[in-house]
């Protein structure tokens, strides 16, 4: 187990420094702590769950979800059979596609937090994704911490 978060860290340090030579060693960590979060909570997601929910199973997760966030939305379950985790906004209606192994209750409350703080309304910046709405999304689907 430790040589599994060790090897995180190994792969968050060599993506900083290959990747983000301009940013200054304060930014450096602060990105390398960013990053072997975010890798643990990856692979901790691909080892976790045992089986796919139903779609039946997944509907009802939803709106238990969605009634903890006391979100009034409408929102489309999307279930497929290849690895799918996204919300998205189409035509004023929000959706949440979710295939294989991320068919389970971690990844709709990180789907729906999206949607609860309108990260889908935005157009997409992938500085904004991945340093501020991803790390929200996370923190709410692991720690129930609204950010």
């Amino acid at each position: 187990m430790q040589r599994g978060k060790l090897d995180i860290g190994l792969i968050s340090l060599i993506l900083v420094n290959k990747c983000v030579d301009f940013v200054p060693t304060i930014g450096k960590t602060i990105l390398g702590v960013y990053l072997t979060f975010y890798l643990g909570c990856t692979l901790r997601e691909g080892i976790k769950k045992p089986f796919p929910l139903s779609e039946e199973q997944l509907e009802v997760i939803v709106k238990e979800e969605k009634d903890k966030l006391n979100m009034q939305e409408e929102v489309t379950l999307l279930v497929s059979e290849p690895l799918a985790a996204q919300s998205c906004k189409v035509d004023g209606r929000y959706f949440i596609e979710l295939g294989g192994r991320a068919r389970d209750r971690d990844t709709v409350r990180h789907e729906l937090y999206h949607i609860y703080k309108r990260h889908v309304d935005k157009e997409f910046d992938p500085i904004r994704y991945f340093m501020l709405q991803e790390p929200q999304a996370i923190f709410y689907e692991y720690f129930n911490i609204k950010i």
